[in-house]
């Protein structure tokens, strides 16, 4: 393997890892967050907001059945305007994160849920 084609493979590589892990973390910020608001309002949660709580399971619900490259094409406009760009690293970030922060929010208020009730009143 030539040289020049060992430095694109670690500059993919890097961009890679970029793309993943800021992905993450914004999915990890959002989705906690989103998991803690169903939780919370939930009907047996601390402050009850039925209402709230259906728009948001919805909403969580529905992103999650959104196949990633129908979210990706459907976000150009919302990357172009965020971004300023819809190709590179930082525009794919957009739709990466969008369709990460559903499913971590999910996953989150399942373990949220799992909580003893008695742990969370005595806190």
């Amino acid at each position: 393997m030539s040289l020049p084609m060992l430095d694109k493979y670690l500059q993919a590589f890097l961009q890679t890892l970029a793309m993943v892990g800021v992905s993450a973390v914004i999915a990890i910020a959002l989705g906690l967050s989103l998991a803690l608001v169903l939780t919370v309002t939930a009907s047996g949660g601390l402050y009850p907001k039925p209402r709230l709580n259906r728009a948001l399971s919805i909403t969580v619900n529905t992103f999650r059945a959104i196949p990633f490259i129908i979210l990706l094409i459907a976000m150009l406009p919302f990357t172009r305007l965020l971004v300023g760009t819809t190709l590179g690293t930082w525009a794919a970030i957009v739709p990466l994160s969008a369709n990460l922060v559903p499913f971590f929010a999910r996953i989150a208020q399942v373990s949220l849920n799992d909580v003893d009730p008695g742990l969370v009143e005595a806190a």
